[in-house]
């Protein structure tokens, strides 16, 4: 578990005093505060802990907790006080796209061609707890899969993870991109909607 007192959130508080700010830069502070549970993630299990009926069952669940996650901010579920709509949004993109990079360097899973991740540079308060709550899901996720893949374990659910994940993405730029006045506009990915929708209710 990743412990607030002992990292620091890639995402500056509103009145933090004003410092350059790239996507890289966002993104490989994300990734330093990931390093410890990469450790854990890529060790070799011990065989008590190749049980591979409870990770498979372990990683469904994770995926399902960072998708709902993920979607519950992207659909206002989730309130974050302090932080507008599009602030939200443009936050849930930049950890998608880091979620996606890890995926695929930590248990090598192939990435589709992906569009140039948007400028990143979000400021809102509010939004330290969205990282650090996701930060927490990704450690569980990432810890149970490296295991289950040092054990040989087959996931079925491994093998969707980075569809799931890209289809998600391409929801949240869609309401992005929509986003005008507090108002989505325009339609977005419908049938990516109901199946990400579907999954969810599923489980």
């Amino acid at each position: 578990m990743v412990s607030t007192a002992e990292s620091k959130s890639p995402i500056k508080a509103r009145n933090d005093p004003p410092k350059a700010s790239t996507p890289m830069t966002a993104k490989l502070l994300l990734v330093a505060t990931l390093l410890p549970l990469l450790a854990v993630a890529v060790a070799a299990p011990s065989k008590e802990q190749c049980d591979c009926k409870s990770l498979s069952q372990s990683i469904q669940e994770s995926v399902v907790e960072i998708l709902r996650f993920l979607s519950d901010l992207a659909f206002g579920v989730t309130r974050v006080a302090g932080c507008s709509l599009n602030e939200v949004l443009q936050v849930v993109v930049h950890l998608i796209y880091t979620l996606l990079h890890l995926l695929s360097s930590v248990l090598n899973l192939p990435l589709p061609p992906l569009a140039t991740e948007p400028p990143f540079s979000v400021h809102c308060a509010g939004l330290d707890g969205i990282v650090n709550s996701f930060l927490q899901l990704v450690q569980k996720l990432l810890s149970n899969a490296g295991i289950a893949n040092s054990c040989g374990c087959q996931v079925p659910i491994l093998g969707n993870l980075v569809t799931m994940i890209v289809n998600l993405l391409n929801i949240v730029r869609g309401l992005l991109g929509g986003l005008l006045g507090g108002v989505f506009q325009e339609p977005i990915g419908h049938s990516a909607v109901g199946s990400l929708t579907e999954f969810l209710q599923a489980h």
